[in-house]
């Protein structure tokens, strides 16, 4: 009883937020933060113009039309069959614009507030389309001999390994690594990977 007048307490506080219920970056917690500072950090993400820009007026149907087009062609070379032509055309009443949340980076300096930003598609125009990709590109990319899951894996994959005594070890990371990808380049190794199946 006290823990769900806890909760509903929380919810209806419009000084704070629990973005998009979502656990931290990096780890297992949820965060319930002051929302004013979280619309903040999302505001100086955005502002980085190398990685994102305005549209000016963007039309749902538009995009909507291009998707089905873009289909449409694909279907009358062959490329894709009837029954996927169906499956990842959008349906404009049912389409919205993704939307944009921040998972927390907790494990970063404070202040201020990081956050790793993530675009929700869920019934986006694409949203079909990235599945169905993802469902060939999953395996090329776990059989890639460079292939990491997560830090676990990592470990595992150190532990099991036999390394001379005279080794070092160093660890990188990568600033806004997806963002930083080269699309073109990403791209012609995603073909010749799936043409070299």
């Amino acid at each position: 009883c006290h823990f769900m007048s806890g909760a509903k307490s929380l919810v209806e506080n419009s000084r704070i937020i629990c973005p998009a219920g979502k656990k931290q970056d990096k780890g297992t917690g949820t965060v319930i933060m002051d929302r004013s500072e979280y619309i903040e950090c999302a505001k100086t993400r955005l502002s980085q113009t190398k990685y994102y820009t305005t549209v000016p007026d963007p039309s749902l149907t538009e995009i909507c039309s291009k998707v089905t087009r873009l289909l449409d062609r694909m279907k009358r070379d062959g490329e894709i069959d009837p029954i996927t032509y169906k499956y990842l055309k959008p349906n404009p009443t049912d389409c919205r614009f993704g939307e944009l949340y921040l998972l927390p980076k907790m494990h970063k300096k404070y202040p201020p507030l990081q956050g790793r930003p993530v675009i929700s598609g869920c019934s986006s125009p694409t949203e079909k389309i990235s599945g169905y990709l993802d469902s060939f590109l999953i395996d090329i990319c776990m059989n890639q001999s460079t292939y990491l899951k997560d830090t676990k894996h990592c470990i595992n994959l150190i532990e099991s390994t036999q390394l001379p005594k005279d080794i070092i070890l160093v660890a990188a990371d990568i600033s806004d690594m997806y963002t930083n990808i080269i699309f073109d380049e990403a791209l012609k190794i995603c073909k010749n990977s799936l043409e070299d199946r």
